[in-house]
């Protein structure tokens, strides 16, 4: 009986040692993968191409599938008034961003809503006392918003808790 306990236990640990052998061979299989596509050991200079855009080139899409003017806008609170609603494509606006965007295709058509709050915002996390300048980036065709800025004077500006 005891013979008969030893041998199974033996058969147990065989079996688990292998599945986890096996398990932790394909891990490290899947982990050379994803390394190998990163770096090449053979050409550390080289330079990857970055991956393709989430939101592809829309700048030969019809006018009449794209959102209107109006749309991108919204609805406007109280007291703002808009300073510009432009359609442009992304890559114009991305020059006076200190950030570089891949997910997002140079030409992609984009509407940049700027308005200004002479009698201050709540923006959630923050409050502006007055002289706030809000600008949001628009997917002009699927109206999502890609980029949100709040400017307000550090001395007009009041932290929530």
């Amino acid at each position: 009986m005891r013979k008969i306990i030893v041998f199974a236990t033996i058969i147990s640990l065989t079996i688990s040692t292998n599945l986890a052998y096996a398990q932790t061979r394909n891990l490290s299989n899947s982990v050379k993968t994803s390394s190998q596509n990163k770096i090449n050991p053979n050409k550390p200079n080289e330079v990857k191409p970055p991956k393709k855009s989430t939101y592809k080139n829309n700048s030969r899409v019809d006018e009449s599938k794209l959102i209107s003017r109006e749309v991108a806008i919204g609805e406007l609170k109280d007291s703002a008034t808009l300073i510009k609603a432009e359609r442009k494509p992304w890559k114009d606006y991305q020059k006076g961003t200190n950030g570089i965007f891949h997910d997002i295709n140079g030409n992609r058509q984009i509407w940049e809503v700027e308005v200004n709050f002479p009698k201050g915002a709540d923006f959630g996390m923050a409050y502006c006392k007055r002289d706030a300048k809000a600008k949001k980036i628009v997917d002009a065709e699927t109206n999502k918003v890609l980029a949100f800025e709040i400017r307000c004077n550090k001395e007009n500006l009041v932290y929530m808790k």
